[in-house]
């Protein structure tokens, strides 16, 4: 990873994003049971999982972003180092989707 991806890059997303809770409070009272959010980032979405939701596993590529969204803490959230294309997860594992502002390389 590039020094602009594990230094800079988790800081401008966090400012960036910050404003946008609203909007992932109102996409997320839809999430329940088993959930998969892909690109976490710093785990900006953990506040807003409702009670529907019985497990998160939370992935994303950045290490960096993944040493932020483990300052907040949530034990129905596993977070996992990791990238879309890869997922080591059997079909039908999951009752939900969630994905926030991610991209493709």
């Amino acid at each position: 990873m590039t020094f602009y991806e594990t230094n800079i890059f988790p800081t401008l997303n966090d400012l960036v994003t910050k404003g946008f809770g609203r909007f992932r409070k109102d996409l997320l009272t839809m999430a329940k049971g088993k959930v998969l959010e892909i690109g976490m980032g710093s785990g900006m979405s953990f506040d807003f999982y409702p009670h529907a939701v019985t497990s998160v596993d939370a992935i994303d590529p950045n290490p960096s972003m993944l040493e932020r969204a483990k300052e907040k803490p949530n034990t129905k959230i596993k977070l996992q180092l990791g990238q879309a294309e890869q997922l080591n997860f059997e079909d039908d594992s999951f009752d939900t989707i969630i994905c926030f502002l991610v991209y493709a390389r």
